[in-house]
């Protein structure tokens, strides 16, 4: 059975570089309400200072990340799966349509 789950995933990337996967959690639905407890989870864990957050366009994420970390700069990405708009029947084709495109 297959069912449509949000999954939030926050990687932080140290100034030497090394990087650490701090959370991963699944919900029903995608809210920035639950990103707003994310925050606070890891800000009460010890995570004090984000520069930059790369994230999809949620609605209200601005918000949340200017509460919790003001320091915080945003870069938004389109963090889904390659092949965003690419119908069920076509998503076997669509990667090596794209590599194609790419040469």
């Amino acid at each position: 059975m297959v069912r449509n789950k949000a999954v939030y995933l926050a990687l932080g990337v140290r100034p030497d570089g090394t990087r650490e996967i701090l959370g991963l959690w699944i919900k029903n639905t995608e809210v920035a309400r639950f990103c707003l407890e994310l925050f606070n989870d890891l800000k009460t864990r010890g995570v004090n200072d984000t520069l930059i957050a790369v994230t999809d366009s949620l609605k209200g994420i601005d918000e949340v990340l200017a509460a919790i970390y003001r320091a915080c700069s945003r870069d938004r990405q389109a963090a889904r799966t390659p092949c965003n708009g690419v119908g069920w029947r076509n998503r076997n084709r669509a990667p090596h349509d794209r590599r194609r495109s790419a040469r």
